[in-house]
């Protein structure tokens, strides 16, 4: 593709010179089209070849998917925080697009908690610099909706989910629990109703993904992300076991819909 490329600017260069020699252009502005071209070849090549990959990144999720028989949106979509109200995952950055979504399931239990995973874009802009981020994301939407933020992750020394989202580190009885992982939340009893002994040794084992045990509930949802780069289709396959065997952890009052109080009127 690169040398087609340089081919196709060499055709150019040659058809602009020729152009300046017929109608007797000057021969300085000639060579400024001629470097011009030249210099944008590299930029064409990047962005000819982010396209091609793009294309054939969709169309290899899209075969997996099919290969399950789930859903595959290849679309992009804007400001997924829409879609996904109040879960912090994509709350970061600018320019927020999600897309390549594949609509499935895990189980909890007797609970069919759908699931959606897909590609998630990002800008973060710092001293006047860009920085675009390209990871994946997997979202399982819960059985309530009214779930605090909540923010689970590795310690780190300088940890900037604390200072971006205003939560202080939850420390729990398990000292290797509260060294290895950063927990913060809107509200802590719930941090302490979800965060029990099983889920503690379930997260303290780690997993195999990029992701996982990073993990985030907000709303409706809770989601995990990839920390530097996309999934691979086995990826998102791992990421959809360590889902499924995550809820089936949760406590079961935590997943169970509050029901509304039963107003009892007196008679007149």
């Amino acid at each position: 593709m690169i040398n087609a490329a340089y081919i196709f600017f060499s055709i150019i260069g040659i058809a602009i010179f020729a152009f300046g020699m017929v109608f007797e252009v000057a021969a300085d502005l000639v060579v400024v089209i001629i470097a011009a071209s030249v210099m944008a070849i590299p930029v064409m090549i990047e962005r000819v070849s982010e396209r091609i990959a793009r294309q054939n990144r969709s169309a290899h999720l899209r075969a997996s998917a099919e290969r399950n028989g789930w859903p595959f949106d290849g679309s992009e979509q804007l400001d997924p925080q829409r879609t996904y109200a109040n879960l912090p995952l994509f709350e970061r950055g600018e320019a927020r697009a999600v897309q390549n979504i594949t609509h499935t399931a895990v189980t909890a239990g007797s609970r069919v908690i759908p699931v959606q995973m897909g590609d998630y874009d990002f800008r973060i802009t710092l001293s006047n610099r860009n920085m675009h981020h390209e990871v994946s994301f997997l979202v399982a939407r819960l059985p309530r909706g009214d779930l605090p933020k909540l923010i689970v992750r590795r310690e780190r020394a300088f940890d900037r989910i604390k200072s971006a989202f205003g939560f202080d580190d939850i420390d729990f009885e398990s000292k290797a629990f509260s060294d290895r992982f950063f927990v913060g939340s809107s509200d802590k009893r719930f941090a302490y109703r979800l965060i029990t002994p099983r889920v503690m040794d379930f997260l303290m084992q780690g997993s195999g993904v990029q992701g996982p045990p990073t993990f985030y509930v907000g709303g409706e949802w809770v989601g995990v992300v990839s920390t530097s780069r996309r999934w691979s289709v086995s990826d998102f396959q791992a990421a959809h076991r360590w889902m499924e065997e995550f809820l089936s952890r949760w406590p079961d009052a935590v997943l169970t819909p509050h029901k509304p109080a039963t107003r009892v009127h007196s008679a007149p």
